[in-house]
């Protein structure tokens, strides 16, 4: 008796059944050890610091596109409390623009928008370009020493 055409498997699809069942078999393992896993490693890790050092730059040398994303992504939430998702819903919000001066223009070598900040409440008030992000450094966030600068350059007939 012959096997009906519609449950013989090839080579290729027995294999890949194979694989696709071995993938999820893992996967509830790595699941079921994920504590004990993340434990070990970092004994390892406190054990070898050497070899974990190497690890990193070779990792970080293949992949410096994904050092970037990481690096940006750790700092805005680090200093600002967002995430580049947030970042850049801000700054479309605004039209992909600075808030202050309206430039599209990325600041020197190419550096994108920065994100301005209260420092004293370390609110998040928008994005900035590099050079009204300065300026407001440079005055301090001060608005009293911003409307005499204002004040002096319009009584030198700057507009």
């Amino acid at each position: 008796m012959t096997t009906p055409p519609e449950t013989v498997y090839s080579a290729e699809q027995k294999r890949k059944n194979l694989i696709e069942r071995a993938r999820a078999s893992s996967k509830k393992s790595r699941q079921k050890h994920k504590e004990r896993r993340a434990a070990d490693l970092k004994s390892w890790q406190q054990a070898n610091p050497e070899k974990c050092y190497a690890n990193t730059k070779k990792w970080s040398s293949k992949n410096p596109d994904k050092v970037r994303v990481n690096r940006r992504r750790a700092d805005l939430m680090r200093k600002f409390g967002i995430t580049i998702e947030q970042y850049d819903s801000l700054l479309l919000g605004q039209g992909n623009k600075c808030a202050i001066c309206k430039t599209s223009e990325l600041g020197p070598s190419g550096r994108r928008f920065h994100v301005d900040h209260d420092h004293s409440t370390g609110k998040n008030r928008g994005i900035l370009c590099h050079f009204c992000n300065v300026m407001l450094g440079c005055a301090k966030d001060n608005t009293q020493l911003l409307e005499v600068a204002i004040k002096y350059l319009r009584a030198h007939g700057q507009t």
